[in-house]
């Protein structure tokens, strides 16, 4: 059943969906201060708004200034968005 709502979902996202990536509307990151960045143990939950844009929320387990972006972006790939 799963997989057919699915299925129907892709259908109506390439008929009526927008065109490319959906643009990130708000990217809340949150971070445990006081012991080093461990990204193996953070998570991401991301949502695909009505209007097409995502809204994420990062949860680092611990801290470090010095992320480069190309790593934050790998950490966030894993985690799929869900679609309400």
């Amino acid at each position: 059943m799963l997989a057919m709502q699915r299925r129907r979902l892709e259908k109506l996202e390439a008929r009526f969906g927008p065109k490319g990536e959906p643009k990130v509307a708000l990217r809340c990151i949150v971070s445990c201060i006081g012991r080093p960045l461990n990204l193996e143990t953070s998570s991401c939950t991301r949502w695909l708004n009505s209007n097409g844009s995502i809204t994420e929320c990062i949860r680092l387990d611990g801290w470090d200034t010095n992320i480069p972006e190309e790593e934050l972006e790998r950490l966030i790939a894993r985690f799929p968005v869900q679609v309400e």
